[in-house]
């Protein structure tokens, strides 16, 4: 009896030493595939996916491998949302990228019929992306919630050199004041020059809010905080030229 529990505790012990060892290869051959196959700058954008049907002038700027699809689905290239929330920042963001040098990975998290479930899919998607070869982050996202997974992530991307852009959000609050808009307010103890928070006339504000207002004929183009980060972070890729 007492070998036959030495034996399922050595059997459980190396079932879990196998899943380590199975997961650290996974994430470095991801690394390596995502480097490997690609050799353009990449810039991940978290976000609904991408209609590339309807906008097939996008299909340049998709990167060879690393887009995915975290909601359930099988297809980044699909927006899950009406307004396409995902294609219009990827429209932004790539104005003026030469598709030769860049690309975007397509990391699709957000379902309208998800519910709560929507957190769990952003947090996997979100450490999915940072685990690429990626240079640059856009994230025109935003909650009312702390939550420690995505500030660790977040925190890793800086440390790793990604250039990390969130919007403010929206709710025209005064986040010096009251900072309970994430990922905005990480910036209150993210203190990087490559972690920045993009806002507008109509958005959250406050001294760490870098404001963009972006106007055609009197007319606002940047309609949120959204639009505005993925305006500034084409701006700083371009200016990195």
């Amino acid at each position: 009896m007492q070998r036959l529990k030495i034996l399922i505790v050595s059997l459980l012990v190396w079932g879990l030493f196998m899943l380590g060892v199975c997961a650290l290869v996974e994430y470095m051959s991801a690394e390596a595939h995502a480097g490997t196959l690609d050799k353009r700058v990449k810039i991940a954008v978290v976000d609904s996916g991408v209609n590339l049907d309807k906008y097939p002038n996008l299909k340049p700027y998709i990167c060879k491998t690393g887009s995915k699809d975290f909601t359930g689905g099988k297809n980044p290239f699909k927006d899950s949302l009406i307004i396409e929330h995902g294609t219009n920042i990827i429209s932004i963001l790539t104005k003026d990228l030469n598709p030769n040098k860049y690309c975007i990975v397509v990391v699709k998290y957000y379902d309208p019929k998800a519910g709560y479930d929507n957190m769990k899919q952003y947090q996997t998607a979100l450490l999915y992306a940072i685990r690429f070869k990626i240079k640059y982050l856009n994230l025109s996202v935003s909650g009312d919630f702390y939550d420690q997974i995505e500030y660790r992530a977040l925190n890793l991307a800086i440390t790793k050199g990604i250039k990390v852009a969130v919007a403010a959000g929206n709710e025209e609050k005064n986040l010096d004041k009251d900072c309970h808009s994430f990922p905005a307010c990480y910036k209150l103890t993210i203190d990087s020059d490559n972690y920045v928070v993009i806002g507008n006339k109509m958005s959250n504000y406050g001294k760490f809010v870098k404001k963009i207002s972006y106007y055609k004929g009197g007319t606002p183009i940047l309609a949120g905080s959204s639009e505005s980060t993925a305006y500034y972070l084409n701006k700083w890729i371009l200016s990195e030229k």
